[in-house]
Formats: structure tokens, sequence, C-alpha cells
């Protein structure tokens, strides 16, 4: 023997429903707001900073150390290159590099 049970809900039910519904998408709106306002003051902030260090940075090269840059922020450009070698005893691998480095994927 089977049977079917029925529910509905009432018009109070379904108004109070669709209150919380718009409550909710409200809260979220608001809070995605001040995310949005948050992130973009964070980046008017970075602006700033790089506008600042772009007024006090001096380039030098990379082939001497000046002692009169001491302390100061310096920006260079250059080869990275070492005699050392750089080992991964896991796989057996040595190289003449700054570091190793690997990705792994697996399919």
């Amino acid at each position: 023997m089977s049977f079917t049970e029925t529910t509905s809900s009432g018009w109070f039910g379904r108004i109070g429903s669709s209150i919380t519904g718009v409550l909710f998408g409200l809260v979220l709106l608001v809070v995605s707001l001040v995310m949005l306002v948050w992130n973009e003051r964070n980046a008017v902030q970075d602006l700033k900073t790089n506008r600042e260090i772009a007024e006090i940075v001096i380039s030098v090269s990379a082939d001497a150390v000046d002692s009169a840059n001491e302390g100061k922020l310096v920006h260079l450009n250059g080869r990275a290159k070492t005699d050392d070698l750089v080992t991964n005893q896991q796989f057996a691998i040595e190289e003449n590099a700054i570091r190793l480095s690997w990705d792994a994927q697996i399919y």
C-alpha cells in the first residue's frame, strides 16, 4: 500500500521566505560594496607607494659596488650567476644554477 503526502505553504510563509531572500541579498550587496571599497583603497595606496618609491630609487650598474649608495634604495639589472652547484639528492640532479624548481602534474 502506498500513499502520497502533499504539503503546501501559506501566503504568509511564502512572503516570509521572499523577505528573507531579499534581506539576504541586501546583506550580500552591502558586504560586496565594503569589499570593493577596501580593495580600491588598497590599490590607491599601492599606487601612491610606487610613486614615492619611483622618486627616491637610484638606478646603479651591477658591475661594481659603490659605497656611496649604502642604505639607499637601489635598482639594478644584471645576470644572476654562481659557481656553486645546486643538488637534489632525491632525483640525483646537480646543476650550476641559483636554484632548482620543478612542477609535478598527474593525469
